[in-house]
């Protein structure tokens, strides 16, 4: 069977969340950037060339993540939701369990977002704004919801690893902005944002 690449709307994405047959329990949210300059973005082609480079050069057997954020907002669907990510070799000095987690059980979800938000000699850091923002907040929403999460359980793959991955994203920023979000849409749900 021919593997064709699958983009959502962030409202589908929700509702995928909502109705998916979810075995074991997401424990965490793991943001991750390509590397990629958002001035690449080639749609479903930049898709499938990451799907080929994650299995025929990396080895995994899938892509490492569940979901790509794309530039313009919108969510390509990667690895079954079910399996461990390929988030971060070594394990959580915390917990003693694989940063990936295990497939059916207690895991993390992985996005990979189509930016790169570190910037080189000849190139300045892409910015995380406007609708990739926005739908980023709102998938970790989404995913912290459905699991009964704090807004809180992001963990950056720069928090694993040595890598500057994802770059200049700040996570005080998205807990807060993540916080913020999940107040405003059910205000019982979790407690006020600090001011």
């Amino acid at each position: 069977m021919t593997w064709l690449p699958t983009k959502l709307t962030i409202e589908e994405f929700e509702a995928r969340v909502r109705a998916y047959p979810w075995a074991g329990h997401c424990t965490e949210f793991h943001p991750h950037h390509t590397a990629d300059y958002k001035h690449t973005w080639r749609g479903a082609e930049s898709i499938k060339a990451i799907r080929k480079f994650h299995m025929e050069t990396r080895g995994f057997r899938d892509m490492a993540q569940h979901a790509t954020l794309d530039p313009n907002g919108e969510i390509w669907l990667g690895r079954d939701w079910n399996w461990a990510p390929a988030s971060a070799n070594g394990f959580n000095p915390e917990t003693g369990r694989h940063w990936n987690g295990t497939d059916n059980r207690d895991r993390p979800f992985m996005t990979e977002i189509f930016a790169n938000f570190e910037g080189d000699a000849t190139h300045e850091p892409d910015i995380l704004e406007g609708k990739q923002r926005e739908s980023l907040v709102r998938m970790i929403a989404a995913v912290q919801n459905h699991f009964a999460l704090v807004p809180e359980a992001i963990r950056l793959h720069r928090e694993m690893q040595a890598t500057a991955c994802p770059g200049k994203i700040s996570k005080n920023d998205l807990i807060s902005s993540v916080h913020t979000y999940r107040f405003n849409r059910d205000p019982g749900a979790i407690t006020p944002p600090l001011v």
